[in-house]
C-alpha cells in the first residue's frame, strides 16, 4: 500500500459540504509524492469528482449573491487546479529523468494518460531518427521539422478542459499545451549502480522554438486536434485558433491575454471533424471565437408562460433565435434550435453550456 491507499483509507468520503473535509483532502493530496502515471491519473479522477460538486455548489452561491460562500468554493477549487498543476509537473519531470526506463524497442519514449476530458502526453527524442515526420498523442498529432528530429529534448502536451477569460475571444473546447523541454543529465552506469539526476521539482527547462543554434530554416509546426461530436456547428464555422499569454504582472489570474501573430493556417474539417493549425512557435493554444459576436441583441423579451414560470426570447445580431424557459425551481431549459438544446440546467451552467457552443450572452 503506498501513501495514497493510506490516505484513501483515512477519508472515506469526502463531505463538500464541509470546509474543514475538503481542506483535509486538499493538505493530504499536496503531500502524497505520485510517481506513477495511470495511478496519477486515477486521482485526478477523484478530485475531479469533488472539483465538479464544489462548482456546482459555487454556481449556486453566485446565483443567490452569496459572497463568502462563493469565495470560499472558488479557493478550494484554485487550490485543486493548483495542486493537478504542480503534480503534472512533478510527473514530467520523473519521466525525463527515467526516460530510459520508458524506452522502446526503437529507443523512442512515448507515455499518454487521459480522464475526464483532460489528455496529458510525452514524447522524449532519445534516438534523433531524421525520419519521424510527426508525433501522434491521444488527440492531437504534431508534424514536425527535421531539425526537431535531429534535436535531444521532449515533447510535452496537455489538454485540459479549464479554460481562463479573455475580453476579446471567447475560448472553445480545451486549451492546448504543447512545450519543448530540454533533457536532465543522462543516467551514468558504475558497476551495478546507476547514478542519476535527482528528480527535484523545478527540473523543467523549456527550449524555445524557433530552435536557436540551427542556421537551416525552421518551419512552422503543424497540428491535428481531434475535436468532440457535435463539436462544429455555425456557431464556431469560423473559429480561429490563438496562443494564450499569461499574465504578466500576475493581478488575475483568471485573466489571460493572446497573440495569433505565430498562428497560421487555420482549418475546420467537419468530414473528419478536426481542425488543423500552423505555429511558428510552441505554447498554449485554444480555439477561439470572438466574445461580442452575437452584440448587440437585435431583441430580447419576457413573457410568463403560467403562474411558476417564465420564457426569454432572444435574437441576436447574428440572427440567432433562443427561446429559453426557467421553471420555479429557477432551472432553464432550451429546446430549439436542436444543436443547443439543454434542459434543467441553472442559470449560470446554461449560460456556459451556451457558451461552449459558441454563443455568449453576457
Amino acid at each position: 500500500a503506498d501513501d495514497w491507499e493510506i490516505f484513501k483509507e483515512c477519508n472515506h468520503f469526502v463531505d463538500v459540504r464541509s470546509q474543514s473535509d475538503v481542506n483535509t483532502f486538499i493538505t493530504q493530496w499536496r503531500e502524497i509524492n505520485e510517481t506513477d502515471l495511470p495511478i496519477l491519473f486515477e486521482h485526478f479522477k477523484q478530485s475531479n469528482t469533488i472539483k465538479k460538486q464544489l462548482i456546482s455548489m459555487m454556481e449556486t452561491a453566485e446565483v443567490s449573491q452569496e459572497t463568502d460562500e462563493y469565495n470560499k468554493f472558488k479557493e478550494q477549487i484554485d487550490s485543486l487546479n493548483d495542486i493537478v498543476s504542480s503534480k503534472m509537473e512533478q510527473i514530467t519531470g520523473r519521466h525525463l529523468i527515467f526516460s530510459d526506463k520508458f524506452a522502446g524497442a526503437k529507443n523512442e519514449v512515448q507515455v499518454s494518460a487521459q480522464t475526464d476530458g483532460m489528455i496529458f502526453g510525452m514524447w522524449v527524442n532519445l534516438s534523433k531518427n531524421p525520419r519521424i515526420k510527426e508525433i501522434e498523442f491521444p488527440g492531437l498529432t504534431v508534424e514536425i521539422p527535421k531539425a526537431v528530429a535531429m534535436t535531444s529534448l521532449a515533447i510535452r502536451m496537455l489538454m485540459t478542459p479549464e479554460k481562463k477569460f479573455n475580453d476579446e475571444y471567447l475560448f472553445l473546447f480545451k486549451q492546448i499545451l504543447c512545450d519543448f523541454l530540454q533533457l536532465p543529465t543522462p543516467p551514468k552506469k558504475i558497476g551495478t549502480m546507476t547514478l542519476r539526476q535527482s528528480p527535484q521539482k523545478n527540473i523543467l527547462v523549456n527550449i524555445s522554438y524557433p530552435l536557436r543554434n540551427v542556421n537551416s530554416t525552421q518551419p512552422a509546426l503543424n497540428f491535428k486536434v481531434q475535436l468532440e461530436p457535435g463539436f462544429i456547428t455555425d456557431y464556431v464555422k469560423d473559429a480561429t485558433v490563438v496562443q494564450i499569454i499569461p499574465n504578466s504582472d500576475n493581478s488575475n489570474q483568471d485573466e489571460v491575454g493572446v497573440n495569433t501573430q505565430h498562428i497560421s493556417k487555420v482549418n475546420l474539417d467537419p468530414e473528419t471533424n478536426t481542425m488543423m493549425f500552423s505555429s511558428g512557435v510552441v505554447g498554449t493554444f485554444c480555439i477561439a471565437i470572438p466574445r461580442y459576436a452575437h452584440f448587440p441583441l437585435k431583441m430580447w423579451e419576457f413573457t410568463g408562460t403560467s403562474e411558476t414560470s417564465v420564457e426569454i426570447y432572444i435574437k441576436t445580431c447574428l440572427d440567432v433565435e433562443l427561446s429559453i424557459n426557467i421553471d420555479k425551481d429557477g432551472l432553464c431549459s432550451c429546446e430549439s434550435p436542436e444543436d443547443i438544446a439543454f434542459k434543467d440546467l441553472s442559470p449560470v451552467s446554461a449560460i456556459k453550456f451556451l457558451m461552449e457552443k459558441g454563443i455568449n450572452l453576457v
